[in-house]
Formats: structure tokens, sequence, C-alpha cells
């Protein structure tokens, strides 16, 4: 992207107050499901408490919903569209392969376009090198597992985006291997977070309790029970990620990551060809990784003009 002008600064400043200003809202509908599935069958002890949660929740839903109206509206929408266009329109070769001595790869022809299937072979192994790395740190503490699940949403993303250039078959296995860790991942975070949130509505009543009030008290043992039970909830689903990461299903589906994807380096030595036409770079990347790529071109029978054309 160029940074002509003023609109990639103004568009960089405004869109992670936008993209981060509905994480409240979602985190707080997330919540207000599952407290309300549990108030529909829950004992009579915990009644009360679970009511309260799903009062307090739709009050924090309110609120955040004000926060993603004002991240909207100071956003200027016709100035964010217009910024956009701006931005879209200054699209070009990175400057750091106009700086390179490319030369011309033989077999292949130095003037064509960058295309998708270019993009997947370039982005695809970097992002599984970057959850490999992720996956290898300590996954017994929250800090490493938190790590893990985001390495895991870009990879399985990407893989939907790039999904037309990859092999239909070898594909479904590591979506759904993604999806399922993704879930696992998911489980233990949701637990937690809800722990979380019912102990900050505990502090919210300490002025209360001090007064000795009854009701007040029976509340407060009642979010405490509440708070213990999705602590051990999670707690447990950590542990049994940890056994399942260490069991055959996991080694499964690290050894599929390999199979896929190799291990490439960063900066793959020779991966990039360019030449300079008409005072303008055009890019060529030779394609790399693993079977996920190569068999999506065998079975297709596609050629490289093919592959273009995709």
């Amino acid at each position: 992207l160029s940074n002509k002008g003023s609109c990639l600064p103004k568009l960089r400043n405004r869109i992670p107050t936008i993209r981060n200003s509905p994480g409240a809202a979602r985190m707080a509908d997330l919540h207000l499901n599952i407290f309300r599935r549990r108030l529909a069958d829950c004992s009579d002890k915990d009644r009360v408490a679970m009511e309260y949660a799903v009062m307090r929740t739709q009050v924090a839903r309110t609120t955040a919903q004000r926060d993603v109206t004002d991240a909207v509206n100071k956003s200027a929408a016709g100035k964010f569209k217009k910024h956009g266009r701006k931005l879209l329109a200054s699209l070009h070769v990175p400057m750091e392969l106009q700086s390179l001595d490319l030369g011309v790869a033989a077999g292949l022809d130095p003037f064509r376009t960058v295309t998708l299937d270019d993009a997947a072979h370039l982005a695809l192994p970097q992002l599984a090198q970057k959850f490999r790395k992720a996956a290898a740190r300590d996954l017994s503490t929250q800090e490493g597992l938190h790590g893990l699940r985001l390495r895991v949403k870009p990879l399985r993303y990407a893989l939907e985006i790039f999904s037309v250039c990859l092999d239909q078959e070898l594909l479904d296995s590591l979506y759904d291997q993604l999806s399922a860790l993704q879930e696992r991942l998911g489980a233990i975070n949701d637990a937690l977070e809800i722990a979380q949130r019912l102990d900050e509505y505990m502090h919210e009543m300490s002025s209360v309790l001090a007064s000795g009030d009854s009701p007040a008290e029976g509340l407060a043992a009642g979010l405490a029970r509440l708070i213990a039970e999705y602590r051990t909830n999670g707690a447990r689903e950590h542990e049994e990620f940890l056994r399942w990461w260490q069991g055959p299903h996991a080694m499964e589906f690290h050894l599929l990551l390999d199979r896929l994807f190799g291990a490439p380096p960063a900066q793959p030595e020779g991966s990039i060809q360019g030449v300079t036409r008409n005072g303008e770079m055009e890019v060529v990347v030779r394609p790399r990784g693993g079977e996920l790529f190569d068999d999506a071109a065998r079975r297709n029978g596609a050629s490289t003009a093919d592959a273009d054309q995709a």
C-alpha cells in the first residue's frame, strides 16, 4: 500500500477503533446466551445468582452497544469510504521488491502479475510456521494457550480465503482439525472469561455486603459458587486439552501440517523473481510448500496457465 497523502495514516488510526469496539458487545452476547441456557434448568439455590448475572450482563451489553455506535459515528462513514477508495487506488508492488536485483526464473513468464495462487504459496506456509511457534510454547499456562488461540484463527480463515487454490480433500481434513482445535481453546477461554465477569460483579457488591444486607449475602454466596464452578470447568477443559495435545490425534494434526506445508524459512531464497518493465515491477512466485498445493494441481490437471487464470 502506498503512503501517499494522508489516507493510510487516517485509516490506520480509525480501523483498530472500529474493529475493537464490538468486542465487549460480542462477549456480552456470548455470556448472555450461556447464562440464559443455564437459567432455564438451574437449581433453586443458584437461580437468584443466575438471574442477577443475566440482568447485570444485559446492562453491560447496553453500555457496549453505545460504545459501538460512538465508534461508528466518529469514523465519519463518508470520509472513511473516501479514504478506503484512495487507498485501494494506491495498490502497487511492495517497495522492498523494487529494490532487489531479481532474476528471471527459467520456464516462467517474468511479466505475469501475481495471482491468488501465488499469494497462497507465500501466506499459508508463513501462517503455519507462526502457528508452530505458538504451539511449541508452554501450553500449560494461560498465556501460552492464548497465544495459540490467536494463531489458529488467521490460519483457519486464510484456508477459507485460498480454498480455490488448494486440494479439497486435504483442505477439508486440515480445516476440520483446526475447527476442532479452535472449539477446544474457545471452551477454555469462555469458562475463564465468565468466571472473571462474575468476579467483577462480586466486587461491585462489596459496599452492599459491608452493610450486612442479608439478601445481598445470599446473592454473593450464589455468585461465589458459580465463579468456582466455571473456574473448575475451565481448568478441567484445559487438562483435557493438554492430554489431547499430547495424544495421537494431535500428532496426526502436526504430521498433516508438515505434509502440507513443510517447514519453509521466513524468506525462502529464490521464491520471488521479477523484472522491471515500463518503470514498474511485476512479480512472479515460484510454487513452494507441500502437498496441499501439489495435489491440487495434479488433481485438477492444471497447467501454469490454468493456475494463473484461476
